[in-house]
């Protein structure tokens, strides 16, 4: 299971997906997303690609900052609630 991580550089913003792809608002912002923190350049196992994207993110674009994270709901199943 994977959360969802946004992050923001100005008023740019961006969001992660599932299958390691960026979205963001500006098309320019997303390229440079994908080119420098997509899901591809996680190397190895991770429990959470979305919070290792946000990550590169924070270390490959000077401006970028964590808006928001929101964790995968694993541990919810773990313990056996269901919603």
């Amino acid at each position: 299971m994977t959360g969802t991580a946004i992050v923001k550089s100005g008023s740019r913003i961006g969001r992660t997906r599932p299958d390691g792809i960026w979205v963001a608002t500006n098309p320019v912002f997303e390229e440079q997303l994908n080119m420098l923190a997509g899901g591809n350049l996680v190397k190895g196992y991770t429990p959470d690609i979305a919070y290792d994207m946000a990550q590169l993110a924070l270390k490959k674009i000077p401006s970028c900052e964590l808006v928001e994270y929101i964790g995968s709901d694993e541990e919810e199943y773990d313990h056996g609630k269901i919603y």
